[in-house]
């Protein structure tokens, strides 16, 4: 691979430039003569109308194939995903990472702790969260509620999703363009044009920039942009099922943004040891991105960078623990490599109840993915390695995300001749309490955080609240004082039929 995003390998040193090679090296080794097994015979017949090999459902891909894909979806590393609210837009690039809320749990723990099966209701409350939390950028199906259908499943998500927020959303589904193009007042026509399209962002993240950075976007930005978020899962090792294959022609069509996000496991799906399992994460990344890219070029994707460990006593996936997150470091560095967006997770856990088994390793997953610039980071709310979600936990998760962020901001020095006479100033027997730029600066230069208490043990234990039910009581005022976004009448009706 010549043209290395040589700004990667300057985050970490967990992947250096030859270990990338070597990498990126057995990855086309692999592709070439291993390939991948598709479901979709409309996806191996696209393979193979653009000269692919192809031997029956399996499709093999060459270093120019590969290659290829990779300029082609670099190009778009700087895209706009939109947001009903344009407030809400987010303006993706290299650097810029967004969190959002976690996905598919089929069960939810209530306050007590006790786990049930999710329920519409709770994934209303999920979405009302979401729509009042900074920290949830991006929406998405935190629990899958089971006294819904099968076949209403998909409408009753999407369906709630706009009529409950305006924040970008995520597409479950074929049948959710519909709905998408109802929220947005656009035709599929629309969706599908290939041209790039001008775009005035005013998105929230873009507050954050320096002017420099601000003009550089201005005339670099390439205008991409995408009306919802999707999610394209491999099965490992190298498996592309029938519905996830039309469902990848489908998003790619429509111009949809695309997470590759296979999620091999050690031991398991995906080779005992963290190497062999990045390098199959990256055959399944790639695999998948090259037919991304025979169908439209230049499609923004997230370069799935979550592969997992196993317990190899209870034969259990974990998502918690170090060698995870050693593989999500060097995933995400394999994708930035190559100039792509990256997609991760945020909050893994794998513990059975919000306790200090769920806290550190969440907290873990917090700093690690951050500090990795992974760009789009699910994940709040998730417990019990994906298999249960919690309200109180997508509180909690929000002031993680709060921390995590105050943590990797620089330290700059742009103010440091006003602190040194501040410094110099200030007589040996008194202190800074009462000066005038600790009342100025103590909001932005010190976090302060909505659950956790600072205070001694009496005020604390006059509380009696553990942290659970401060977080459930936050759960509660926010339900309460939720108000919906504006949404045209018309639009709520229709969507009221799928919603219920």
């Amino acid at each position: 691979m010549e043209n290395l995003n040589e700004r990667a390998f300057l985050i970490d040193a967990t992947l250096d430039k030859n270990k990338f090679q070597k990498i990126h090296k057995a990855s086309l080794e692999i592709l070439e003569k291993r390939g991948l097994w598709v479901g979709s015979e409309a996806l191996v017949a696209t393979a193979k109308s653009h000269g692919l090999k192809t031997e029956g459902e399996k499709v093999f891909f060459t270093e120019s194939d590969v290659e290829k894909a990779i300029v082609n979806a670099s190009s778009s590393s700087r895209f706009t995903l939109l947001a009903r609210n344009p407030k809400y837009n987010i303006d993706f690039n290299i650097d810029y990472s967004a969190t959002g809320i976690g996905r598919s749990a089929p069960f939810i723990f209530d306050p007590s702790g006790k786990r049930r099966q999710a329920d519409g209701n709770d994934y209303i409350s999920a979405i009302k969260l979401g729509q009042m939390l900074d920290a949830v950028q991006i929406q998405g199906n935190l629990v899958y509620p089971g006294n819904v259908s099968n076949d209403k499943l998909f409408p009753f998500m999407m369906a709630n999703q706009i009529l409950y927020s305006d924040k970008p959303y995520n597409i479950s589904s074929i049948s959710d363009l519909e709905m998408l193009c109802m929220a947005f007042d656009i035709t599929p026509e629309t969706l599908k044009k290939r041209d790039s399209i001008s775009f005035s962002s005013t998105s929230s993240n873009s507050r954050n920039l320096s002017e420099d950075d601000k003009n550089e976007r201005t005339d670099t930005q390439n205008n991409v942009i995408s009306y919802a978020q999707s999610t394209v899962n491999c099965i490992s090792p190298l498996i592309l099922a029938g519905d996830q294959g039309d469902f990848l022609i489908a998003m790619a069509e429509h111009g949809i943004a695309i997470s590759i996000s296979p999620c091999p496991s050690a031991g398991m799906t995906g080779p005992c040891s963290v190497l062999g399992n990045v390098i199959l994460n990256n055959c399944e990344v790639l695999s998948i991105l090259v037919l991304t890219q025979l169908i439209r070029p230049g499609l923004p994707i997230f370069y799935g960078a979550f592969p997992c460990s196993c317990d190899m006593k209870s034969m259990s996936i974990t998502y918690g623990g170090p060698e995870s997150r050693m593989m999500e470091s060097g995933a995400a560095l394999m994708g930035k490599g190559y100039g792509l967006l990256t997609r991760g997770n945020v909050g893994m856990n794998d513990a059975q109840a919000c306790d200090f088994h769920a806290g550190a390793e969440s907290m873990f997953c917090f700093i690690n993915a951050l500090q990795n610039k992974i760009n789009f980071l699910p994940g709040c709310g998730i417990m019990s390695s994906f298999a249960a979600a919690s309200l109180e936990k997508l509180i909690m998760d929000a002031d993680l995300a709060a921390y995590t962020k105050r943590f990797l901001e620089p330290i700059t020095t742009d103010d440091i001749d006003e602190l040194v006479e501040l410094i110099k100033t200030v007589d040996p027997k008194t202190n800074f309490v009462t000066s005038p730029h600790t009342f100025t600066n103590f909001r932005k230069a010190l976090h302060h955080p909505t659950l956790f208490w600072r205070t001694n043990y009496d005020k604390w234990e006059a509380k009696g609240k553990t942290l659970i039910d401060q977080a459930s009581e936050r759960v509660d005022l926010l339900l309460k004082n939720y108000s919906q976004p504006p949404i045209d009448l018309n639009l709520a009706s229709r969507l009221k039929d799928y919603a219920s």
